[in-house]
């Protein structure tokens, strides 16, 4: 077995001390930086099968490495096949163009359900020339049961955060990614914010373009879909946003409307949603005593593949993709679609592929909550599994490669030779934790590696990657600081060489 050298090893083991002293030859990026400290942790497994620690049992938070475990989860539990349907349903009769009855549309928490879709669906109304409709379009999820109390976002996610895209909430009703795009400009002494079609959300600015490097620039809810912009910006120019929609079900409901406008169908009753299970049920057996049961037409809109689904979460981190997988989890194991019943099927269904769980706590399938832990044996267990299990092949193939895709891509030390194309991993970044599990590429072999780094130096999440990234990958730490990621996989690349 290699073995790293005495100057890594020591940053790792103790994390009180400064890269400077532990680590004199990685330059002057680091001695100059005198205070630098982390909590770090090392799991190495070497071509030979052994395997390298360092701190590896201690909790940390893993950030989106955690997604390793949901995408994992869900390929174990799910059929290849699985779709999350969106499903339209006419009822009633239909005469000289006026619906005497409902539109049902069913929602299932698909993930990658778009406006498109939507229009998709809706268009089986032009199809059937409908231009009254006397009913109601009712929205529900009558295949998944949601708790009784609020649960579109987990515990630990940050307050200052929750109008950011990568912080949307996980919804039976998913639109557009629950995000919207928008452009910030200078207007005199403030700033005048513009949607980017489709317009989901209000949004008003009184945030103002500086030259100050201190600035932070702010986003509130201030009613359903309603976003105000405060604050301060260090721009110079228009800056481009991804904004969390804080109501899904409200923007498909006011999506709906702004179809039926253009198409100019005229609507008697309301737009509602059906929040709870009962709801669903109370709807079905008042059409059974109306008598506006007969089925007109139904139009089903797939959800993309599982693979597909996997291959943008882990290449992209993508937070919406897999806390909803999470739900769905929850929903098959449990019958219930909720964050808790997800992670306890998650925990089960690893558990029972062997992997030990013992300590770790979690809180949602993203990693997006600051209450997730676990170890880096942990997270090195998983990476065994994936390469022990063909089925979970496609994990692997959909892990984003240094210097080529998804977050890898522009990853500073990942960019260039010798670790561009070499390393396969999944990122795990947010403010204060720099993460990074996965594969090496050697000429001995295959190094599989987990690197976990919490306690980065400060970084504020929404001023570092100046607001409008939309993942926790992209929030850089300062300049002074070296990640001990590049550092560690340029080490064994060297001594697997030799």
């Amino acid at each position: 077995m290699k073995i790293i050298t005495l100057a890594v090893l020591s940053a790792l083991a103790f994390s009180s001390h400064s890269y400077a002293s532990d680590l004199p030859s990685l330059g002057d990026a680091v001695t100059q930086h005198k205070s630098l400290t982390t909590h770090n942790a090392l799991w190495l497994l070497w071509p030979d099968k052994q395997i390298q620690t360092v701190n590896a049992n201690q909790l940390l938070i893993p950030a989106s490495t955690q997604k390793l475990l949901v995408t994992t989860a869900a390929v174990l539990a799910l059929a290849p096949d699985v779709s999350f349907d969106t499903e339209l349903t006419v009822t009633g009769s239909l005469e000289n163009h006026v619906l005497n009855g409902n539109i049902h549309i069913n929602y299932s928490g698909d993930p990658s359900f778009s406006l498109d879709k939507l229009h998709q669906l809706l268009s089986e109304l032009s199809r059937l020339g409908i231009k009254h409709i006397a009913g109601d379009i009712i929205l529900s999820h009558q295949q998944l049961h949601l708790p009784s109390y609020p649960d579109e976002r987990a515990s630990g996610w940050l307050w200052d955060e929750l109008s950011i895209c990568y912080a949307a909430p996980v919804s039976a009703f998913n639109i557009n990614g629950n995000c919207q795009q928008a452009s910030l400009s200078a207007a005199g002494l403030s700033s005048s914010i513009t949607a980017i079609a489709p317009n989901i959300l209000e949004l008003t600015s009184t945030a103002q373009f500086s030259d100050n490097a201190e600035c932070v620039l702010r986003a509130s809810q201030i009613g359903v879909n309603k976003t105000q912009l405060s604050g301060c910006i260090n721009a110079s120019s228009t800056v481009n946003l991804r904004l969390a929609i804080d109501s899904p079900q409200a923007a498909n409901q006011a999506l709906i409307r702004q179809w039926l406008i253009a198409q100019k169908i005229t609507l008697n009753g309301d737009i509602r949603a059906l929040q709870q299970q009962h709801e669903v049920s109370q709807a079905t057996s008042v059409e059974l005593t109306t008598g506006n049961t007969s089925l007109i037409a139904k139009k089903i809109m797939p959800s993309r593949s599982l693979q597909e689904l996997i291959q943008q979460c882990l290449l992209d981190s993508n937070n919406l993709i897999a806390d909803s997988l999470l739900k769905q989890l929850g929903q098959k194991t449990y019958q219930e679609w909720s964050f808790a019943a997800g992670v306890k099927a998650m925990v089960s269904i690893l558990q029972d592929a062997g992997i030990t769980l013992d300590g770790a706590s979690f809180e949602d399938g993203s990693g997006l909550s600051r209450y997730n832990q676990m170890t880096a044996a942990q997270l090195g267990q998983v990476l065994q599994l994936i390469n022990s299990d063909p089925k979970l092949a496609v994990i692997k193939r959909s892990l984003p490669i240094a210097g080529k895709s998804g977050t890898l891509r522009y990853k500073s030390g990942f960019t260039k030779e010798p670790l561009a194309g070499v390393v396969a991993a999944k990122t795990g970044g947010m403010a204060g934790v720099n993460n990074l599990a996965g594969y090496l590429t050697t000429s001995q072999g295959e190094v599989s590696f987990v690197i976990l780094e919490n306690g980065v130096p400060g970084t504020n999440a929404i001023k570092s990657q100046s607001f409008p990234n939309t993942r926790k990958e992209q929030v850089k730490p300062p300049a002074a600081y070296l990640s001990l990621a590049p550092t560690v996989l340029k080490q064994v690349l060297q001594q697997q060489s030799h």
